[in-house]
């Protein structure tokens, strides 16, 4: 193996340390996240709605009215705009990920 293999080799491995930290601390905020009742993702999506119907079917629960959704909906979407995903979104965009369908 060259010397640049080798060079590139101990890169890579310093890389994939480095992106399983990321993985981890990301995991750490979706447990806090979850600590305070925020079940469905700490983005506001498109499929925020039928994540939180399905959150609620699966704790047993009845099925929101369609009130009670928009409502829960409207309260969720105003906590999640508390969490800045900003500095996330640029840094995945730089490393080579689209970020364009995460709210899909």
């Amino acid at each position: 193996m060259s010397e640049i293999d080798e060079q590139f080799k101990a890169t890579a491995e310093q890389i994939n340390a480095k992106l399983k930290e990321a993985a981890e601390a990301i995991q750490q905020a979706k447990l806090l996240a979850h600590s305070v009742g925020l079940t469905t993702g700490l983005i506001y999506t498109q499929w925020t709605e039928e994540k939180l119907q399905w959150h609620q079917k699966d704790n047993g629960q009845k099925k929101l009215s369609a009130e009670e959704l928009e409502a829960k909906c409207d309260e969720l979407q105003e906590k999640l705009e508390l969490i800045d995903v900003s500095y996330l979104e640029t840094a995945l965009g730089g490393a080579g990920w689209s970020t364009s369908s995460s709210y899909c």
